[in-house]
């Protein structure tokens, strides 16, 4: 995929994505704006194609990659319920 604020990168190890390191490859699109995810949802729900959001300290365990992208969102939201979580930190 070729969209632009999205660094895509095929087969890589997910570890350093997730506080449980599994040891998982996968896809995984790191997104460096609000529009640039909109473009990668809607072309993931065109495709088929599961994805899963990553980051942001949400302790997932990754057992499987299987037809899925995994999202990383590298800018910063303005949304009251993730500024909410941010302070509580």
């Amino acid at each position: 995929m070729d969209i632009e604020g999205i660094e895509f990168h095929k087969g890589v190890a997910l570890d350093r994505y997730t506080t449980i390191k599994l040891g998982v490859i996968g896809d995984i699109a790191i997104v460096h704006n609000e529009d640039a995810l909109k473009v990668l949802i809607n072309q993931l729900n065109k495709e088929n194609i599961k994805f899963h959001l990553v980051g942001w300290g949400s302790n997932q365990v990754i057992v499987s990659s299987e037809n899925t992208v995994f999202i990383k969102l590298d800018f910063k939201v303005d949304n009251p319920l993730v500024k909410l979580q941010d302070s509580l930190k």
